[in-house]
């Protein structure tokens, strides 16, 4: 473990933004932190769980009264036939990714990640002794290509892991994408898909496809969830994973050695979170996602609508820049900062989250535009 944790770094995205914590005034559009309070109810409930002394080592699995409620809820809306046994509370989404990774990877397996995709998917993977093969979707508009896929699939693949809504792109994966991931694992039995659904609540426009449909496949199907973005939980750390009991066992093995329980308190008032109408966050993020696409396309940015999450993932290819070197500029001087692209396996793109006060992003996005319009003066 010592080797694998000497090859990884820490997080792109928290290192570029703390180059600049120091400097007065600087506007961050950097981390995906909802601005927007917990609701009052759930926090409610932890007060209750308090005054109650519910305060004692919780079962590792989770609180039973809160596995039922999310097995009731993923049941009702995805027609399945899901048990207590097959989920698993985790610390976020996080840990649950290392959980869903390590328990299906071996020494010399290899993972299948799509670019653009989260900065943690390729440490978490390294972490388990596996190998990362990437599939760019950018040539395909944010797609998968079935030539791409097959490319890097074989028989040491053992998991490929998919982002929808995605982060950076906030794009989400059609119909046709997920067809030929659905073939691809009917052709590799030992395939499991793990799915990053964090940004499932936050879907604007569009349906959401998802490889739930494929009831052949949902035995090799691990969801991980979390209530950090549905519910502006970030800093409660409580999420879950669904998967086939054999796996929920080893996970269950393995998240006793690593956390022995998450906090009862948070448990018990996550409960309430499911009695929480959340409508409201998404028409906020709606609303600042159409403010912040106009403003990127007046300033002559080539970028995709996002169809959900809360991210945008403008082209900066005609500026002629690398990503890093126009993020850092962009803070440097004009006192806002964005995140590479490069940090996400993207490097003609940076990445924007809008889960900001309209306030905060008019000021960022006039200061970018200021920064656009000198280096067009440079072209």
């Amino acid at each position: 473990m010592k080797s694998r944790i000497d090859k990884i770094k820490i997080s792109g995205i928290r290192s570029f933004t703390n180059l600049f914590k120091d400097r007065d005034d600087m506007l961050y559009l950097t981390i995906g932190e909802p601005d927007l309070d917990t609701p009052d109810s759930i926090k409610e409930a932890a007060k209750q769980a308090l005054d109650d002394n519910l305060t004692h080592y919780p079962p590792a699995l989770g609180v039973l009264e809160l596995r039922e409620r999310i097995v009731a809820f993923e049941n009702s809306k995805y027609q399945d036939t899901l048990s207590v046994d097959n989920v698993i509370i985790t610390a976020g989404a996080t840990e649950g990714l290392v959980l869903s990774m390590w328990s299906l990877l071996s020494e010399g397996d290899s993972m299948v990640v799509l670019t653009p995709g989260y900065t943690l998917y390729t440490s978490q993977a390294t972490l388990a002794g596996a190998n990362v093969r990437y599939v760019d979707t950018v040539p395909y508009n944010f797609q998968i290509n079935e030539e791409a896929l097959r490319d890097v699939v074989d028989e040491t693949t053992k998991a490929i892991i998919l982002t929808s809504p995605n982060n950076p792109s906030g794009e989400v994966l059609n119909k046709e994408s997920l067809e030929i991931v659905y073939h691809v694992m009917q052709d590799y039995p030992n395939l499991h898909a793990i799915l990053d659904d964090v940004y499932n609540t936050f879907v604007y426009e569009t349906d959401l496809p998802t490889l739930r449909n494929y009831h052949d496949i949902r035995n090799r199907l691990l969801v991980v969830q979390a209530f950090s973005k549905s519910h502006a939980m970030t800093g409660w750390r409580i999420g879950y994973v669904l998967a086939h009991t054999e796996l929920i066992d080893a996970m269950h093995k393995l998240h006793q050695n690593l956390m022995a329980g998450i906090s009862s308190i948070t448990q018990y008032a996550t409960i309430k979170a499911f009695e929480v109408e959340t409508a409201y966050m998404k028409k906020i993020y709606k609303e600042r996602r159409d403010y912040v696409y106009d403003r990127l396309i007046k300033m002559g940015f080539e970028v995709n609508k996002p169809q959900g999450a809360f991210y945008i993932f403008p082209s900066i290819k005609k500026f002629k820049m690398t990503s890093y070197d126009f993020a850092y500029q962009c803070a440097d001087k004009f006192k806002v900062a964005l995140i590479p692209g490069i940090y996400f396996g993207s490097d003609d793109y940076v990445r924007l989250s809008y889960c900001y006060s309209m306030d905060v992003l008019e000021v960022a996005l006039n200061r970018l535009e200021a920064f656009v319009n000198e280096i067009k003066t440079q072209l």
